[in-house]
C-alpha cells in the first residue's frame, strides 16, 4: 500500500480509463488498521473495483464486502474535472467523505 496516496492514484488511473468511475468512500481497515474506518479512493469499471493503492482488482461486490464500504460517492469524468478544479486536490471532495 502507498499510504496516503489513494486519492491521487485513483484519480490518475481514472484519467487513463475515461469510461470508469472514480469512487471516494469509507472502508474498514485490516491488519495494522483493523477496526479503523477511513476515507479511501478507488476506481470502478464494468463491475470491477480497481484499487491502485492496495494493488487490488476484484468484483465490486467482493470489494465492498471486504472493505465494509460505506458512504461512497461515485464521480464520472465531468464531476472529476469540476471537483478537481474547484478544490485543487485529488479528494475527498464532500463532507460525507471527510467525516
Amino acid at each position: 500500500m502507498l499510504k496516503g496516496k489513494c486519492y491521487e492514484l485513483a484519480y490518475k488511473l481514472v484519467q487513463k480509463l475515461p469510461e470508469a468511475l472514480l469512487v471516494h468512500g469509507k472502508v474498514m481497515g485490516r491488519g495494522q488498521l483493523a477496526g479503523v474506518r477511513f476515507g479511501h479512493a478507488w476506481v470502478e469499471l464494468d463491475g470491477i473495483a480497481i484499487d491502485p493503492a492496495y494493488d487490488l482488482i476484484m468484483p465490486v461486490k467482493e470489494y465492498y464486502a471486504l472493505g465494509k464500504v460505506r458512504d461512497e460517492t461515485k464521480y464520472n469524468t465531468r464531476d472529476i474535472i469540476k471537483n478537481s478544479l474547484k478544490f485543487k486536490h485529488y479528494g475527498p471532495w464532500n463532507e460525507k467523505e471527510i467525516r
